[in-house]
């Protein structure tokens, strides 16, 4: 079935749906790609910490993927990297390889913090503004909570 000009473009919903195409015929055009889902977030630094994961989500619309995760640190004197790793969809690679994410933790004090996605992996590094790494015995005890969006491969 197709249906007729919505504005200037169309949308075919043929049997063989092969996406909408936005501004032009081209596959670049096209936005074919939809999921959604739960991921595991995993502990990278060590990978024996164990963490508690409550929930995590992630949504996928083209190559933009949207992930939140409600995670519970074990108490710990661990001093490696915060690093949690297990994202659905690995990260571009090369310069400009970050995403946006916002992130919340339980304890009110000055540390702000950020997440760095690896190029081209599914781990994101915790550090506090200025780059500075967040360790896990900063974490310990304590739940974070984070979102953002990046861009897939």
């Amino acid at each position: 079935m197709a249906l007729s000009k919505i504005q200037s473009e169309s949308i075919d919903l043929a049997d063989n749906f092969a996406g909408m195409r936005f501004g032009g015929t081209a596959s670049d055009n096209a936005l074919d790609d939809y999921e959604e889902g739960t991921w595991t977030p995993v502990d990278v630094s060590p990978a024996s910490l164990s963490i508690t994961v409550t929930t995590a989500y992630y949504r996928k619309v083209g190559s933009l993927v949207a992930v939140q995760a409600y995670i519970s640190w074990p108490a710990t004197s661990n001093t490696n990297n915060a690093t949690i790793g297990g994202l659905p969809f690995a990260g571009i690679s090369g310069a400009g390889s970050y995403g946006a994410f916002t992130v919340g933790y339980s304890d009110y004090s000055t540390m702000f913090q950020i997440l760095r996605l690896a190029s081209g992996s599914t781990t994101l590094d915790f550090r506090v503004a200025g780059g500075q790494n967040v360790l896990n015995s900063n974490f310990s005890g304590k739940v974070v909570i984070f979102s953002g969006v990046y861009v897939s491969a």
